[in-house]
């Protein structure tokens, strides 16, 4: 059993045992089961998981999967997307980087970045792009709120215009929080 952006990759990190989720430092509870016991609880949002007292970002770590699926990449686009990624992580360490759709996501209180691979570029996703695209020209689409930049190669990757909107599109994240 996978869980999305919650930690449980296979049944060696749950002592062996598949109907048992573990989705950080706490005990093991049964799967579908909330903080107690029922299905459907809050249990396990990022805010039930800082440590009690701590009023610092949490700090920026690395999913297992997303290597894997770098890895798996040619090597042009995987130096793109390793670039972006790195990126990411740096300007935005309160996202939680996960798997979903088999891409990589950062996630904060809701969806915020994505990496979308193509065969000859790689699209860096904005979930709140709409509101970032008004004062950022390099974010394009269509979408009602998805928006996302084209990033053809890696010295368009380095560019420090990208740095400032994964840092805007964090700060619009932060702001639903509230």
């Amino acid at each position: 059993m996978v869980v999305a952006c919650e930690g449980v990759t296979d049944a060696a990190r749950t002592g062996g045992d598949p109907k048992v989720i573990r989705t950080g430092s706490e005990r093991p509870r049964p799967a579908g089961a909330g903080a107690r016991g029922r299905a459907g609880s809050s249990y396990g949002r990022a805010q039930d998981r800082r440590p009690i007292g701590s009023s610092m970002a949490p700090s920026p770590t690395t999913d297992p999967q997303v290597d894997a699926i770098l890895r798996g990449l040619p090597p042009d686009l995987r130096e793109i997307a390793g670039i972006l990624r790195r990126m990411v992580t740096r300007n935005a360490p309160a996202l939680r980087e996960c798997v979903k759709w088999n891409n990589p996501f950062w996630v904060g209180a809701e969806n915020a970045i994505c990496l979308m691979v193509y065969p000859d570029h790689v699209n860096l996703g904005f979930f709140r792009g709409a509101e970032l695209a008004k004062r950022h020209p390099e974010v394009e689409g269509t979408g009602k709120s998805l928006r996302h930049v084209k990033v053809p190669d890696a010295a368009f990757a380095r560019r420090p215009v990208l740095a400032q909107i994964v840092r805007d599109a964090a700060a619009l994240d932060r702001s639903r929080r509230r």
